[in-house]
C-alpha cells in the first residue's frame, strides 16, 4: 500500500467518529449538486422563481402606459369585487375577466431562459417604439414594474425585463395579448345589460320618449297596461327580451365633449327584474345623444356617468317596438 494511502487508512481506524462525520459531508454534497433537494437550481420552467413574489389578492392597482407614447398610461383599481380602468381620472368599468387574466399571466412568469444581459441588445428583443410598461400595486406600494418586448418567434413567448435590470428573459407566454398591448379599449367593459338577466327574470318593462311609450309587466303572462291594455304572448316577447338580456356597446367615449354635438333623442328605459336570489333590481338606459351621421345611439346606465356608444342593432328595435299591436284585448 502506497504511504499516503496508509495514512489515511490509519487515520480512518483512530477517528471514526470524525470520518464518519466527513462521509456524511461528502453524501451531502454529492446529493446536493446531483438531486437539489432544496429546489435551489431550477431545471425547467415550472419550478423556476416567478418575478414576482406575491398572490393575486394582494394586487389591487395596475399602471399600464406604451413607454415611448404621450399620455398613453392609464389605471386598472380594484374596487370591492370589480376592476375599474382610470384615464386622466376618469373611471370606466373594466372587463373583471381579461385582467385578471392578466394577473395571472404575469405572476406565472419566471426567472428561467437568460436570453441576454446586454444592453445593446435591446432594440433586438424589442424594447423599442412598441416597449410596454406594466407595474403591479398593493395600495401605494410598488410589488414590481416589468417592460415588455417582443414576442418570440414561437408567439407563445415574451421577452421581459423585470425593473431596471439590463437581463432579458423569454417567458412562456405571451404578455403582449393580456395587456391588449397597450390598448385601453382592451379593458372597456362594455356590457349594457345586467349578468343576472335572463328572459326568466323579467318583471316589467317602461319605455318613455318622445316618440314612443309603453309600459308592460310579467304576472301570470305578459301584460300590456300602457297606452292600452292587453295579453302579449310570450312568443311575441321573446326578439325584445333577447335584446335586453345581450346587449352590448360598440365603444366608450373617454371624451364627453362630443356628444355635444349630437341630437338629444330624449329617452328613459327602466327594466324591473329579480336576481338569481330574486330580490328585485332596477336597471335603466338614459339617453345622452343621437349621432344622425353614423346612426349611433349613446347612453347612460342607472344614471353612472360612463357614455356607451350603441349601434342601431342594439336599441333601435326596442325604442319603436309597438307592443299595442301585439296585445290582444282581455
Amino acid at each position: 500500500m502506497k504511504p499516503y494511502l496508509q495514512k489515511i487508512s490509519e487515520f480512518v481506524k483512530s477517528n471514526p467518529a470524525y470520518s464518519i462525520t466527513l462521509a456524511n459531508i461528502f453524501l451531502v454534497l454529492v446529493l446536493f449538486f446531483t438531486k437539489d433537494p432544496f429546489g435551489l437550481r431550477a431545471t425547467s420552467y415550472d419550478k423556476a422563481k416567478p418575478f414576482l413574489d406575491t398572490n393575486i389578492s394582494s394586487i389591487n392597482k395596475i399602471e399600464i402606459e406604451k413607454t415611448k407614447l404621450a399620455n398613453s398610461k392609464f389605471e386598472l383599481k380594484k374596487e370591492s369585487d370589480s376592476w375599474i380602468l382610470f384615464k386622466d381620472g376618469k373611471p370606466i368599468p373594466a372587463e373583471f375577466d381579461r385582467v385578471e387574466a392578466l394577473n395571472k399571466a404575469f405572476l406565472g412568469a419566471k426567472k428561467f431562459t437568460l436570453v441576454s444581459s446586454s444592453k445593446d441588445k435591446s432594440d433586438e428583443f424589442g424594447f423599442n417604439e412598441d416597449e410596454l410598461k406594466i407595474e403591479f400595486f398593493n395600495g401605494t406600494s410598488s410589488l414590481g414594474y416589468f417592460f415588455i418586448g417582443n414576442a418570440g418567434k414561437d408567439g407563445n413567448s415574451s421577452n421581459v425585463k423585470f425593473k431596471d435590470s439590463s437581463e432579458i428573459y423569454l417567458v412562456e407566454e405571451n404578455l403582449k395579448t393580456h395587456t391588449g398591448r397597450g390598448d385601453i379599449n382592451h379593458f372597456f367593459n362594455k356590457r349594457i345589460s345586467p349578468l343576472d338577466l335572463n328572459n326568466d327574470a323579467f318583471i316589467s318593462i317602461e319605455l318613455e320618449s318622445n316618440s314612443n311609450s309603453y309600459k308592460i309587466n310579467k304576472a301570470a303572462s305578459w301584460n300590456l297596461d300602457s297606452p292600452s291594455k292587453g295579453e302579449i304572448t310570450t312568443e311575441d316577447m321573446n326578439t325584445s327580451l333577447n335584446k335586453l338580456t345581450s346587449m352590448n356597446a360598440d365603444d366608450i367615449l373617454i371624451d364627453d365633449s362630443v356628444t355635444k354635438s349630437f341630437e338629444s333623442n330624449s329617452f328613459s328605459l327602466r327594466v324591473n327584474y329579480k336576481d338569481k336570489d330574486s330580490v328585485p333590481k332596477l336597471f335603466t338606459i338614459q339617453s345622452a345623444g343621437f349621432d344622425r351621421k353614423n346612426n349611433a345611439y349613446y347612453i347612460r346606465k342607472n344614471n353612472e356617468p360612463t357614455i356607451y356608444k350603441l349601434s342601431e342593432y342594439a336599441i333601435k328595435s326596442i325604442l319603436e317596438w309597438k307592443p299595442v299591436k301585439l296585445a290582444k284585448v282581455k
